[in-house]
């Protein structure tokens, strides 16, 4: 059966062929002429050399000569010509061959699932109908099935389960394809095995429960503060709240689903009730302050260390201090430990981790935490900017900090840009602006404060400038000494973009090194930015944001780096980081195109143990007022050393298309000794020894999503590539 399928497929569908010359590269993607009529499209794509190029065709074609595609021709093979604009040349040959139905017989295909057991099983396959001439005819026997075909391929739903169907499609010529032994499997719904529920205290995060499932592939729960672990088919859901929690699971690339079949995800949604606990409960409260006279006593100067995390254990509890140091929490009757791993600072009072017993004669357990701090005065810079398309006002904004109990006197700011950039307008009374640059001062930074400057700057109305990079970066010089000049300076890369999302995330780190990799010798952190657009037609009176922290980072390391507009943070249950812009009156992009946007950033450091492979990912939820949540991108990290990938690098992966559907086809270097792919939490979803540089991926089972690809040559030197999975 698989056999007869893939000599199918392989008579029409042409692989992308690759050819290489030197710094020019060729790529073909054929479509043969079917029908016994001219019908074969030939698209070539051309890159590295030195633009412009030019095209000649061999055999001179009736129509496309000195372009980069022919339509409409009859079969043969073609000879492409490419010469850059330096007079380098590279040919290449590409093949149409004449077949006589509308597409070969695909006999026993791959089966289609039906969800629920009914008549609800749809099929999908990719195929192009090139020479046939529109509408379609679809026949099914048993007949009740709908289809139709497209140029793209064939569609057919309303299947039922447990059928066989033989399935004829012709043009309006007469021209036929078939489909037989087509089968239907299911039903395919994941429903619950079991479920366990534990309660939680009145106003803490106690609860959760363990769900088992047929299947599972994908969880999403309501409200999306929840974070869970899916271990299999079983999913796990801790520091909980009480209320309800609707589970949205979905199956259909899973272990048990038939293999190769094809077919829509199966979900289904359930309801979960975390009820209040009739265990009792008690509270640890308190606040965590800079102790500057070391007498454990906070007096009138002993200022609150704001927004750094607390541990409570055993349940693995993380609690963040507000503005002002203050913390707490609701807790089950234990025996606990508190403790406060703050960089920077070292307990004085009491011994940490404190131990503290909540029951019925110590409901309410207060423990304020005397911290030294172990540095002199400090102050960092942060620079955010907007996205820059032709045309269109960008805004940089610094924001200066002082990060630290101790008084600042006095800061020098300064920010250089990119000179293409034009500018417009800076906040604060610059000293200087202009030509590339702007400069402040700051008169004084009272401890844990933060000041702001907004630059407006314009993107010249030019489309030839779209994947032009540009650099920014922001300086601060403190006085007194600063006790920290590593975080003096800040650094932005961002490309002039033609259509963009404007709600995203991104994701630097320390070293700058690459967008796509996480060092584990040369970086130290990562720095996020959730950015977020009001794109409605009225302005959103509230927003906030959570994203949700992998256990690949140290929760503990969390730092809160900058907002747009004045904020609120606090650590929800399951490692959920929130955002609030309470009253923000965000215009929307209509109004105030500049005025419509916002951000937030922190800053993370990876757990320890991270290796290589792992995949540190992110990801965050926009609300604006009482809407449903905008999800951004997910930003995506592989941790990798820089040995083998700076140095002496190995030929790039080629990836078309990208983002992918159906298939997608690798070009693998020349020198790569074997290959494997990752998805974005790390599985392994494929690796081989690299026997044919040119790798053909059905994506046809996999998630959307994000997708790595890591070729390794045999002197452990390795090359990576990213692609999308629509």
């Amino acid at each position: 059966m698989f056999r007869t399928l893939l000599a199918s497929l392989l008579l029409l569908l042409a692989p992308i062929l690759f050819a290489q010359g030197g710094p020019l590269n060729i790529a073909f993607s054929v479509q043969h002429a079917t029908c016994g009529s001219a019908t074969g499209n030939i698209i070539a794509s051309v890159w590295g050399g030195t633009a412009p190029y030019t095209f000649l065709w061999t055999p001179t074609p009736p129509i496309g000569q000195g372009t980069t595609g022919l339509s409409d021709v009859p079969p043969g093979t073609y000879t492409l010509t490419v010469t850059d604009n330096l007079g380098n040349e590279l040919s290449s040959d590409a093949t149409v061959i004449l077949t006589p139905d509308l597409f070969p017989p695909i006999v026993d295909p791959f089966p289609a699932w039906s969800c629920a057991g009914a008549c609800d099983a749809y099929w999908n396959y990719y195929i192009p109908l090139s020479g046939a001439t529109m509408p379609y005819t679809v026949t099914f026997d048993p007949v009740g099935p709908t289809g139709g075909a497209s140029p793209n391929g064939l569609y057919f739903s309303a299947m039922c389960v447990g059928e066989s169907y033989s399935v004829t499609v012709s043009d309006d010529n007469g021209c036929m394809g078939t489909v037989s032994g087509l089968d239907v499997v299911g039903p395919m719904n994941p429903e619950v095995v079991s479920l366990a529920v534990s309660g939680s205290c009145p106003g803490g995060s106690t609860g959760g429960f363990v769900m088992e499932f047929t299947d599972a592939d994908s969880i999403i729960v309501n409200p999306g503060t929840v974070n869970g672990v899916l271990d299999g088919n079983v999913f796990t859901a801790t520091n909980l709240a009480p209320g309800s929690y609707v589970i949205w699971v979905s199956a259909g690339n899973t272990p048990s689903t038939p293999p190769g079949t094809s077919g829509g995800w199966c979900s289904q949604s359930f309801q979960v009730d975390v009820p209040v606990s009739i265990d009792p409960c008690g509270s640890v409260s308190g606040v965590v302050y800079a102790d500057l006279d070391g007498d454990c006593v906070q007096s009138g100067s002993d200022i609150g260390l704001p927004y750094r995390v607390l541990t409570v254990q055993p349940g693995n509890h993380f609690m963040l201090t507000d503005a002002d140091g203050l913390y707490a929490a609701e807790l089950f009757y234990d025996a606990y430990e508190l403790d406060a791993p703050i960089a920077g600072y070292a307990a004085l009072c009491p011994t940490l981790p404190a131990s503290f017993t909540l029951d019925a004669a110590n409901m309410a357990e207060v423990i304020d935490v005397s911290m030294d701090p172990l540095g002199g005065p400090d102050a960092f810079v942060v620079l955010q900017a907007g996205v820059h398309r032709p045309g269109f006002p960008v805004s940089y904004t610094l924001t200066i900090a002082n990060d630290g109990p101790y008084a600042i006197t006095g800061v020098d700011v300064g920010l250089t840009y990119d000179p293409l950039l034009l500018f417009t307008s800076a906040s604060g009374s610059p000293t200087a602006a202009g030509g590339g640059s702007v400069d402040w001062t700051i008169a004084a930074l009272a401890p844990f404060s933060t000041v702001q400057f907004v630059v407006n700057l314009a993107v010249p109305a030019n489309a030839g400038l779209i994947g032009t990079v540009v650099n920014g970066t922001a300086s601060a010089m403190a006085s007194p000494v600063d006790s920290d000049p590593a975080n003096d300076t800040y650094t932005i890369t961002r490309t002039i973009v033609g259509a963009y999302d404007p709600n995203d995330k991104l994701a630097t780190t320390s070293s700058r090194t690459s967008d796509e990799i996480y060092f584990l010798d040369l970086d130290a952190h990562v720095d996020y930015t959730i950015r977020f657009q009001n794109t409605g037609t009225a302005e959103a009176i509230n927003v906030h944001l959570t994203d949700t922290i992998s256990e690949l980072f140290d929760l503990t390391s969390l730092q809160i780096l900058a907002a747009s507009h004045g904020f609120t943070a606090q650590l929800l249950d399951g490692r959920v980081l929130r955002f609030d812009f309470a009253g923000i009156n965000l215009p929307d992009s209509t109004t105030d195109l500049l005025g419509s946007q916002g951000f937030a950033s922190f800053r993370l450091r990876p757990a320890s143990g991270l290796g290589i492979g792992q995949v540190l990912e992110n990801e965050a939820d926009i609300f604006f007022d009482f809407n449903e949540p905008i999800r951004t991108n997910t930003s995506v990290l592989a941790v990798e050393f820089s040995v083998g990938v700076t140095e002496a690098p190995m030929d790039a992966i080629f990836l078309q298309p990208n983002p992918a559907n159906g298939q997608i086809a690798l070009q693998l270097p020349a020198d790569a000794h074997h290959y494997e792919v990752l998805s974005a939490d790390g599985r392994l979803m494929l690796a081989d020894q690299v026997i044919d540089r040119t790798v053909r991926l059905d994506l046809d089972r996999w998630s959307q999503g994000v997708y790595l690809v890591r070729a390794t040559d045999g002197q452990g030197r390795n090359v990576i590539a990213r692609f999308v999975k629509q």
